[in-house]
């Protein structure tokens, strides 16, 4: 077969390979999310993403390995999202306007992607083996250390206020902006509006961000 040729099918075939793969991932996110990991089967993903069952222990060794891809997978989007727009910053402006930027673009993900944030959310609520955990929170503390950095740079930078702890602030910084999404049957239930809204979504990171400003900046 002529090189140029053989490269070309070989591409097309690693695409098609990472094409059902992402499909897997997919329809394991839906089903984690609606029925948890132990409620879902690979025999029920299977069946929601048409492909036969010997591909899910193929591609990711079982339900477990799956299951981490599917961490993974919400990790790296975020990872991403947080290194473009979260880097050291030198004063107060720019600080503002990188952490609201970085408000929005999760509260955005989050809207569109709840079934992700769901599992997290559930994994960190479930009691599971350390070991398990473990598994789970090599994916996901980069994130949060990522958000940690900013805070502790910012602080070095004399930006923040002195005795601001780095740590307890990205705590926070992640709880603000994923409970909207745990509430949200509450919210529509009681006052009618989805974290889809965007007017929810300009009325609650500017309430975030002027309570965040406020509360630790010089």
């Amino acid at each position: 077969m002529n090189p140029l040729v053989k490269k070309e099918a070989d591409g097309h075939a690693n695409t098609a390979l990472t094409d059902i793969k992402q499909k897997i991932v997919d329809s394991a996110t839906v089903l984690f999310a609606e029925k948890s990991y132990e409620g879902a089967s690979v025999r029920d993903i299977a069946s929601h993403c048409g492909v036969n069952i010997a591909m899910i222990s193929y591609y990711f060794g079982g339900k477990e390995g799956l299951y981490l891809e599917c961490i993974a997978n919400f990790a790296r989007g975020r990872g991403e999202i947080i290194q473009k727009i979260l880097t050291p910053v030198q004063n107060a402006e720019e600080f503002k306007m990188r952490l609201k930027l970085f408000f929005e673009s999760m509260m955005s993900l989050y809207a569109c992607d709840k079934h992700l944030l769901r599992i997290i959310m559930r994994e960190a609520q479930t009691e599971r083996g350390e070991e398990f955990h473990k598994k789970v929170m090599t994916h996901m503390h980069p994130v949060f250390l990522q958000v940690q950095n900013y805070y502790e740079i910012a602080i070095e930078n004399k930006v923040l206020k002195k005795g601001t702890h780095a740590q307890y602030l990205a705590t926070m910084t992640m709880a603000v902006m994923s409970h909207p999404c745990m509430m949200e049957k509450a919210m529509v239930a009681s006052c009618g509006i989805s974290i889809e809204n965007s007017e929810f979504q300009a009325d609650y990171i500017k309430q975030i961000c002027d309570t965040f400003f406020s509360g630790v900046l010089i």
